[in-house]
């Protein structure tokens, strides 16, 4: 997204439709992982492996690049239980993946009022 966009301010003529197009192709690609990703956690989720969904929506959360799409997986992250534990937990094992999530806005919120 970032190089295409890059390229998009600077396009023009039939450069400018075909990045333009593939933007959009991408967007709607994202959107199909998410929406994927998000039935997948709630599958894991239902048959009692919190863990693994809980691994799903920290994924989007990372990896998404969409902020409104990573703050809905935050959000459904922190219905789970105690969410400080799982956080620590995040925080000491993968310490590269708590950084990128703990500057989600949703997570960073939750961090500030429920302190690690």
């Amino acid at each position: 997204f970032l190089v295409a966009r890059a390229f998009q301010s600077s396009a023009t003529g039939e450069d400018a439709g075909t990045v333009a197009a593939l933007i959009a192709e991408l967007e709607q690609k994202r959107t199909d992982w998410f929406k994927d990703r998000m039935k997948q956690s709630r599958f894991h989720y239902e048959r009692k492996e919190e863990g693994k969904s809980v691994g799903v929506l920290l994924s989007i959360i990372r990896y998404c690049g969409d902020e409104s799409m990573e703050n809905q997986a935050a959000e459904q992250l922190l219905r789970f239980g105690d969410m400080r534990t799982w956080l620590r937990g995040y925080r000491r094992n993968e310490p590269e993946g708590f950084e990128a999530i703990a500057n989600n806005r949703v997570i960073a919120e939750f961090i500030r009022a429920n302190p690690l």
